[in-house]
């Protein structure tokens, strides 16, 4: 619990003084600098400097893409409409299909564009498009600098990086796999197995930003030592005998070459046809906003547009967005109502800064409490603490205006509406159709390149780093099949037994009968009585 505190105290600390140095000197609009505070900050450090980096390259690319637009259609307002949501469809798309921090920087650029362009005004002036530019620019380099200031000022509760606390967990993983194993659980092996493979991965990324931002080293991949793991709880659960100390040791004094690959390179999956119907529903969404707000006239329209950029730029990527958007609008209906509240009840009594950040503090410190939860509840405090700033509009002086919130409100509510809507007209795909796809693009791998020992180590790399996202019971054991297989083509010495595996991995990634490649593994030459041959019955006998 001490950490919830400490990381919701400088949290709090850190938007407040967003607030104030923004107010100090002379900015109009301080919620820039509050907003990139409330959504850099992240419980840890590495994970939210890498946000930083991103979001300061997000917002120069945005900035520097609006600019370039306006340079060239400022004077024919439905070109610069036209392509301005061109330009947000690019970053939405690229998002969707690019890795690490790299969406979040494309978000990032495709929604500051949407607020430099729409947020004008229905007719925007080169002048005010420069100036309101520069101004988020600075606000949002505030705020990176001020949470960078509180995240080293204020002691943290431990001096352990993450990646030191994960392979703490990985290590205890790894005995709860082998204990299962050694009593002769299935059920317990494999939920161990996919336990270890998630904190191996959760290391792995976290190590890379880690890596890039706080320890400057190397960062090594826990993942990819895992084959070895996999092969012997497989093969143990099936051979009891294997698990006697003579062969165990056997296979453990080889496990460093199978666990110290010759390349880290995998595969990476990008689910092209999502991509391109997500970005439909964007496109479509805006023109849907764009025209209402100009064919209705109404004055704060330009709001609707940039919430529905917003809205798909950040929500389309999260997993089962459809059933979250339900969650995000009775959210938003909560905020709206708090909003309120804080806004003209508590802050319009304020008379200086420090009332203000005082009826404050309550609400930032609570919301940084929620964000060290657990992920719902992270989504949920990120989701209320950027719509508080928005809706009550922290800017330089305090404008009390009851007819900008509602609207403001209504463009929120609206917003909300508008991407459910488009969600159920253009429906996601399901979880089963989204496997599919990626278990096709891996299989199809197996069988259109030549399976020499870089490739197939590609390919395992591929199958451990896939195996978690996996919700069929018989993808997951065809997975953990084929990692097997391929550690057991890395341990054998002989080129036969070694051609023999390599057709028994094309056979299970084409789905051949289970019976049919048992069947293929017996034979009278010498070869096939080799004990690797006699594990990959033992493997194929267990999961297929």
């Amino acid at each position: 619990m001490k950490l919830n505190w400490i990381f919701a105290v400088k949290y709090m600390l850190a938007i407040l003084l967003a607030w104030y140095i923004s107010s100090y000197f002379g900015f109009d609009k301080p919620y820039w600098s509050m907003m990139t505070v409330a959504i850099i900050g992240y419980p840890d450090p590495s994970l939210s400097l890498a946000k930083m980096v991103a979001r300061l390259a997000g917002s120069f690319i945005g900035v520097i893409a609006v600019t370039l637009i306006a340079n060239i259609s400022i004077s024919d307002h439905w070109l610069f409409t036209a392509l301005i949501i061109i330009w947000l469809s690019v970053c939405l798309f690229m998002a969707l299909t690019s890795r690490y921090m790299m969406p979040y920087m494309f978000s990032l650029s495709g929604y500051t564009s949407a607020i430099i362009a729409f947020g004008t005004s229905v007719y925007p002036l080169p002048m005010t498009i420069f100036n309101l530019s520069q101004e988020r620019l600075m606000e949002v380099m505030i705020g990176i600098i001020i949470y960078t200031f509180i995240s080293y000022a204020l002691p943290n509760r431990t001096n352990n990086l993450q990646t030191v606390l994960l392979k703490r967990k990985i290590s205890t993983d790894r005995k709860d796999v082998l204990s299962s194993v050694f009593k002769g659980n299935y059920d317990n092996t494999m939920k161990n197995l996919s336990i270890i493979i998630a904190d191996s991965i959760a290391h792995d990324e976290v190590s890379k930003y880690e890596s890039h931002f706080l320890s400057f080293k190397k960062a090594h991949s826990k993942v990819l030592k895992l084959p070895m793991l996999v092969t012997i709880s497989i093969i143990g659960l099936v051979d009891r005998a294997f698990l006697q100390y003579e062969k165990y040791n056997q296979i453990l004094s080889l496990k460093n070459k199978v666990d110290n690959p010759s390349t880290s390179q995998f595969y990476v999956f990008f689910d092209w046809k999502d991509a391109f119907l997500n970005t439909l529903r964007l496109v479509v969404s805006l023109v849907i906003s764009v025209m209402f707000w100009l064919n209705t006239g109404w004055e704060y329209g330009y709001i609707l547009p940039v919430l529905v950029s917003i809205s798909f730029t950040f929500g389309v990527t999260i997993p089962n967005a459809n059933k979250l958007a339900f969650i995000v609008f009775i959210v938003a209906l909560l905020v709206i109502a708090l909003s309120y509240i804080l806004k003209f009840f508590f802050l319009i009594q304020a008379s200086s800064f420090m009332q203000a950040a005082l009826i404050m503090t309550p609400v930032f410190i609570l919301l940084g409490v929620l964000k060290t939860v657990g992920k719902l509840a992270f989504l949920i405090s990120h989701i209320m603490c950027i719509s508080l700033i928005f809706l009550i509009n922290f800017t330089n002086p305090m404008s009390f205006d009851f007819v900008f919130f509602a609207n403001t409100a209504i463009a929120l509510i609206f917003s909300i509406i508008i991407v459910i809507l488009m969600l159920y007209i253009i429906p996601l795909s399901n979880t089963q159709q989204i496997e599919s796809r990626k278990v096709n693009f891996i299989l199809q791998k197996i069988n259109k390149i030549p399976l020499n020992e870089l490739a197939l180590i590609k390919i395992r790399n591929t199958l451990l780093m896939n195996v978690n996202s996996l919700y069929e019971h018989k993808n997951i054991n065809q997975f953990y099949v084929l990692i097997a297989l391929i550690s057991l083509y890395e341990l054998s010495e002989s080129e036969q037994v070694r051609k023999l595996i390599v057709s028994i991995i094309n056979a299970v990634s084409i789905k051949d009968d289970k019976d049919n490649i048992l069947k293929s593994l017996n034979g009278t030459e010498k070869f096939y009585s080799d004990i690797n041959v006699k594990y990959a019955k033992d493997v194929i006998g267990l999961l297929l």
